[in-house]
């Protein structure tokens, strides 16, 4: 009977994966510009998860840095400041983008291990989930969500939400 829920479970978080990446699809039209439909992904995310705070970064391959392009901050949320334009250094926070770069998710990683700005944010959140954004040959940026309850505990869950991302990202050959 457990594995029977949890199957049902799993089958479920599967139709929600579906179902959001059909509202994407239908908000962003024909557009071809991948920071607007990242923006509607993150948007669509954030109102599906109930998160309280998104965040998109993609990495810059010359100066080897993470920047954050977009973000979601569900109302009623306290965030400092908006982290938009913020840069992480790759290469000093690299036991952390280690494990992103074997396409990995983190759920709740250990604060010594997160850049300044991602330890910040862990402190005014519940649970932190960071996925990696994927093209076909390699990690291209993170997708960062915080929620003020326990609700994503599954690693399923985790990559339906990689798979997500990186398809919208995929999904139109088009620049940056």
């Amino acid at each position: 009977m457990l594995q029977l829920c949890e199957r049902n479970k799993q089958l479920q978080q599967a139709i929600d994966g579906t179902q959001l990446m059909q509202r994407v699809l239908e908000r962003s039209g024909s557009t071809t510009d991948r920071s607007q439909i990242l923006q509607l992904t993150i948007d669509e995310l954030s109102r599906t998860l109930e998160a309280s705070y998104c965040w998109a970064a993609l990495h810059d391959e010359a100066d080897l840095t993470s920047k954050i392009v977009c973000e979601s901050v569900r109302n009623g949320f306290k965030l400092p400041e908006s982290a938009i334009g913020t840069r992480i250094d790759l290469e000093k926070h690299s036991r952390f983008y280690f494990r992103l770069f074997q396409r990995e998710s983190w759920l709740d990683p250990s604060a010594n291990l997160l850049p300044p700005l991602y330890r910040q944010l862990q402190t005014i959140a519940s649970q932190m989930l960071i996925c990696p954004i994927q093209d076909e040959q390699r990690v291209i940026g993170e997708v960062g969500i915080l929620t003020q309850n326990a609700s994503m505990g599954s690693k399923l869950q985790a990559d339906l939400i990689a798979q997500i991302v990186s398809h919208q990202q995929g999904f139109r050959n088009s620049p940056k």
